[in-house]
Formats: C-alpha cells, sequence, structure tokens
C-alpha cells in the first residue's frame, strides 16, 4: 500500500452464505449505485497506461476491501452506516428474479426484519467506516477462490508452506494472498480493514550470548521493550537480521509467521495485549500473505508464554 493517508475507504460486505455468482451480481449492482452517488472526483478515477500505450480507464485509486458476514450482521450494519451519515448501498433477496418493477414491488411487501441482505457496500471517513466493519470478516478464501476445486494450489510456495503446517496441526485457518502489501502491521491493517492492534507481528531476535532464536509475537502497535525479555531469558537480545532471520525461519522478513518455521524456536513469547481482542490476523509467509486466528488459539498454536512485552 501507499503510504498516502486517504481520506475515504471503501468496503463491501458479503453475505458469506450466498453462492458466489449471486454475491458477486449483488456487488456489481451496489457499486455501480454508490459509484454514481459518490462521483468521479471522489472515487479519484484514473487512467492507467500500458507499455503499448493502451488506456485502462476509470481505475478508483482507493483501496477496495472485502469482507463478509451473515445476513443480521450486515442489517446492523446498514443500521449503523445510517447512524453515522456513511454513505452505502445495499442489495437484498428481493432485488433479484423478474422485472425491475417486479423487485420494487415484492421490496415494498416485505419488512426490513425479513429481508435476507446479500450485500453492502459503504463508502465514507476512513476512521468511522474502519470502526464500523472491524469485527467483519476478510472475505478472500469466501469468494475470490470460492470456485476452485483446489484453493490451495493457487498459493505461493512460502505460503503454502504456512498452509500445510496449520493444517498439520489439525487447524482449519485459510491463507489467503492478498493483492495489497500486508508487510507492515499498517499495511495489513490497512488492507484487510481492522485494527493496526489486530496484527501480530512475528518479531525475531536473537540471544547474545548462545545465539538462540527468540520469537516474540507482538500487537501491531507495540514496540517490543528488549530489557523486558531479556530479564525473562536471563540474556541480551539482538535484533535478527534478514539473513538469520531466513535461515531460522526459512522465510524473509516482513512474510514471517507465527508457526511452520524451518527450524525449531524455543523461546517464544506472546504480547498479552493481544487476548484483548478476540480476532487476530498474522503473516504467512510472504508480503502479502495472511490467515486468520482467534486469539484464544495463539497459544496452543505456538506454544509460547504469555507475557508483558512493555
Amino acid at each position: 500500500m501507499s503510504e498516502e493517508k486517504f481520506k475515504n475507504k471503501l468496503v463491501a460486505v458479503l453475505n458469506k452464505s450466498i453462492e458466489p455468482g449471486k454475491v458477486m451480481n449483488a456487488l456489481a449492482h451496489m457499486c455501480i449505485g454508490l459509484g454514481s452517488a459518490i462521483g468521479k472526483e471522489e472515487l479519484r478515477l484514473t487512467d492507467y497506461q500500458d507499455a503499448d500505450g493502451g488506456s485502462h480507464p476509470f481505475i478508483s485509486e482507493l483501496p477496495f476491501i472485502i469482507l463478509s458476514e451473515n445476513s443480521n450482521k450486515i442489517r446492523k450494519l446498514r443500521n449503523e452506516a445510517i447512524t453515522n451519515n456513511i454513505l452505502f448501498n445495499d442489495f437484498t433477496d428481493t432485488m433479484t428474479i423478474g422485472t425491475y418493477q417486479e423487485q420494487i414491488e415484492r421490496t415494498l411487501q416485505v419488512k426490513d426484519e425479513n429481508l435476507t441482505y446479500y450485500g453492502i457496500v459503504l463508502c465514507g471517513d476512513w476512521d468511522k467506516v474502519t470502526e464500523l466493519t472491524r469485527k467483519c470478516s476478510l472475505s478472500g478464501a469466501n469468494y475470490c477462490e470460492a470456485d476452485m476445486t483446489n484453493e490451495a494450489k493457487n498459493l505461493s510456495k512460502s505460503a503454502q508452506s504456512v498452509q500445510d503446517a496449520l493444517s498439520q496441526k489439525g487447524l482449519a485457518f485459510e491463507v489467503v494472498e492478498l493483492s495489497s502489501s500486508t508487510r507492515t502491521a499498517n499495511d495489513a491493517a490497512a488492507t484487510i480493514g481492522c485494527e493496526v492492534a489486530q496484527i501480530v507481528k512475528s518479531l525475531l531476535f536473537r540471544s547474545a550470548n548462545t545465539n538462540q532464536p527468540v520469537l516474540i509475537l507482538a500487537s501491531g502497535i507495540n514496540r517490543v521493550n528488549e530489557k523486558t525479555i531479556e530479564k525473562l531469558i536471563s540474556e541480551k537480545i539482538i535484533k535478527a537480521d534478514a539473513d538469520f532471520t531466513r535461515e531460522i525461519t526459512g522465510f524473509a522478513i516482513g512474510g514471517v509467521p507465527p508457526v511452520g518455521h524451518k527450524q525449531k524456536i524455543d523461546q517464544i513469547f506472546i504480547d498479552e495485549d493481544l487476548l484483548k481482542f478476540e480476532k487476530l490476523w498474522a503473516a504467512a509467509g510472504t508480503t502479502n500473505a495472511v490467515f486468520s486466528l482467534h486469539s484464544s488459539d495463539l497459544e496452543n498454536l505456538t506454544g509460547g508464554r504469555i507475557v508483558s512485552i512493555k
């Protein structure tokens, strides 16, 4: 992601129980409607040029984040958007089948509580939209790869190795590779649409005397107080360089996951602040691969020790 701070955020939340073809159709209708209401300037539409001089017009500079939820939560999100004066467009089950006149009449006859929401698209103040949608799930695994018989075949080698490590532990966590960078905690949060504090940073150090790896799983907003960790292991620690990180974990800095390392790491410490959140996101082998997990799973997954890292 660019380091530029965007004023507005564009987010779609789609019903994860609706089949991909139908929900993509709903997304198209919502985007057309909302896009016309927002306008070219606010959407920051620009023309991309390829090396042959060809034009690829009307591409928005805004990141477009796709999340998923159930119908009831989308309904609640719609009401919150109204309360917070956030521009939105939604799509329901009454807007399918028949002519548009029949769809309008059918919608008139159904109370909101009985509507099945296929999705909602929001565009508004970055911080407000982030807060409204922060508990929604990333939908990459649900939609982007939903029609593939073997989702894992499209993962890069490094991301696949993390997926394999998770599967070997009997866990159903799914690795997703995204189009935008998740290299830093801020990048990951912006791409996913969650709080920076929900990002698990896998920070590798080495002990100064014994040259053993020390892995610290930190909340995205926290800095490691090295003296705190040194007291726990009774030895000074040094931040690992790129070569040591690759040698121990098998991954490059920016893509180090909390599991699936090349060599066993005996000393793993988990930032206690991560437990404040139900859902977390961690790197999965590359600078654009992630997986989500519940904070309650982190200790068992990694064998780490929960401590204060401040």
